[in-house]
């Protein structure tokens, strides 16, 4: 039994709804995390280059959320592990490709209107100080179990 489980990979009852949705958002936050640091890196009206703010504030967030993504990418080898069983394994690669695409341009657009509802790229210094404090980490109730969950479950590297 232990070597056909090893076989078949993860069961599809480990995937759900709930935790596709946690490992979303939480990639979301990183893409948006990454793409204001991105952003702010450079002001090229002011010719201000603030690349170790960005960085300084990227590292950070990366430290506060390292467990979680981590977590959540083991957990999206096991989504695409099912999803190919289930339809094949190019239309796994295709949705993990889509998923990411999404990921990263919502990230970006929640960057880039954070960007403008603040002031404009002369506010990416304040920008750039809250994020490394933490402080544009959304509270999410609805998430934070689940994303919990698979820390505790994928928080360690198999092998």
């Amino acid at each position: 039994m232990a070597i056909s489980a090893c076989v078949s990979g993860p069961r599809a009852s480990e995937v759900t709804e709930r935790l596709n949705a946690a490992a979303g958002f939480a990639l979301t936050q990183r893409a948006f995390a990454l793409s204001l640091a991105k952003q702010c890196r450079f002001d090229p009206v002011a010719k201000v280059n603030r690349a170790e703010a960005a960085q300084a504030a990227m590292a950070a967030w990366t430290r506060r959320n390292q467990a979680r993504i981590d977590a959540v990418n083991r957990y999206l080898e096991d989504y695409v592990a099912v999803l190919a069983r289930r339809e094949g394994r190019r239309k796994a690669a295709d949705r993990k490709a889509d998923l990411t695409r999404q990921y990263i341009a919502s990230g970006g657009v929640t960057a880039q209107r954070m960007i403008e509802q603040s002031g404009g790229r002369d506010r990416c210094p304040e920008l750039l100080e809250r994020l490394e404090r933490g402080e544009l980490e959304p509270a999410s109730p609805e998430f934070d179990r689940p994303l919990e969950e698979l820390v505790q479950k994928y928080g360690t590297p198999r092998g």
